[in-house]
């Protein structure tokens, strides 16, 4: 939040013991340096609002100890690396507001204690994994404004930890499960029109039961 500009040196590699790194909200530009994937000690990582390009350095796999990773509103392309999906300890990742397009990787499926997934405005295609319904500590997913095809996996509404859903403006199809809001007692945002989007079937009746709702 410094008005800083230019890019950022591949010599932030050598900095080992660096545990903290944020850059949120200047005007970098140029690509992420592969060498952040040295920084094994580090937890959070923000290079959210900024001009940084080419592609999310697979490296950044290699930080085994992040909790909390940010590249939101940049410029960047390419794919989600599919080794995201080993950082165990991850919490918050959040990659919205880019270039981004191909699958989302199956294996974001693993990351057990992440709390906070933010996908939207890419252009990420193929369908959901089933794997990311399954996790226990999710409280916000939005996959918004992307091309994401196919059904909602339904253990979506299942999962009593959610408050905030988003999949609008995609090309998903398919009906909501008829016991729908049963089980979200903590759902207080359920995002799913939008142009593109094309569910049918009747409104589920048990969205009674999300008593916290806000904005559906």
């Amino acid at each position: 939040d410094s008005n800083l500009g230019g890019s950022i040196s591949p010599d932030i590699g050598n900095l080992t013991f660096l545990r903290r790194l944020d850059l949120l909200n200047n005007k970098l530009s140029g690509e992420i340096p592969r060498t952040l994937g040295r920084l094994r000690r580090l937890r959070f990582l923000d290079l959210a609002y900024n001009s940084l390009a080419g592609e999310i350095p697979a490296d950044i796999s290699n930080c085994s100890n992040l909790v909390y990773l940010s590249f939101e509103v940049n410029e960047l392309h390419g794919g989600i690396p599919s080794g995201l999906g080993s950082l165990s300890q991850l919490q918050v990742l959040y990659v919205g507001e880019n270039n981004i397009g191909g699958r989302i990787p199956p294996s974001l499926g693993n990351l057990s204690v992440l709390e906070s997934l933010a996908l939207y405005q890419n252009r990420l295609e193929g369908t959901i994994p089933e794997g990311l319904s399954r996790l226990g500590y999710l409280r916000y997913i939005q996959a918004g404004r992307n091309s994401l095809s196919g059904t909602i996996p339904p253990l979506f509404f299942n999962m009593s930890s959610l408050q905030y859903l988003g999949f609008s403006s995609n090309k998903m199809h398919g009906k909501l499960p008829p016991d729908a809001g049963r089980h979200l007692p903590d759902l207080q945002v359920l995002r799913l029109g939008g142009i593109g989007n094309n569910f049918s079937g009747p409104i589920p009746p048990f969205l009674r039961n999300a008593t916290r709702i806000q904005e559906l």
